[in-house]
């Protein structure tokens, strides 16, 4: 699988970006990660593993009030970009045009698994080599 390395300190909504502000349900959020929300409203990290967990709403891209943290305490405020542009720094190795992936404990790869029983989530699409344009697909994924 291709991995999207991701650095936090790089990541920031692109002008268009849609943003939504949630709780975060664990202390394992944090920006540059792909997010679910929970039935109660809060957010965790995005895992392809499960089908539930692997249908990702979008991309933490500030954590805090003044988004001076890159981790989270649980309850504390994320922004997370649902929809739009996100530019991600390093990570330049993205084939512009492909589509994106959730993978594991909220990462992003650019291949989808191979792996039985795990759940193809498409998060969005690289529009350039570092901007993940957040579209998540509307259509519940079926196990491999």
């Amino acid at each position: 699988m291709a991995a999207v390395d991701v650095t936090a300190s790089n990541v920031r909504p692109l002008n268009g970006a849609i943003i939504r502000r949630y709780a975060a349900a664990s202390t394992n959020v944090a920006v540059g990660k792909v997010v679910y929300v929970k039935n109660d409203g809060t957010i965790e990290l995005a895992d392809k593993d499960a089908v539930g967990t692997s249908q990702a709403r979008g991309i933490v891209v500030a954590i805090g009030v003044y988004g001076l943290t890159t981790v989270t305490a649980v309850g504390q405020p994320c922004d997370v970009v649902t929809h739009g542009p996100v530019e991600l720094g390093n990570a330049t190795d993205m084939t512009e045009g492909a589509p994106l992936y959730v993978a594991d404990d909220g990462n992003i790869d650019e291949t989808p698994s191979a792996t039985t029983g795990d759940f193809n989530y498409i998060i969005g699409f690289a529009e350039k080599t570092s901007v993940l344009y957040v579209q998540g697909q509307m259509i519940v994924p079926t196990a491999v």
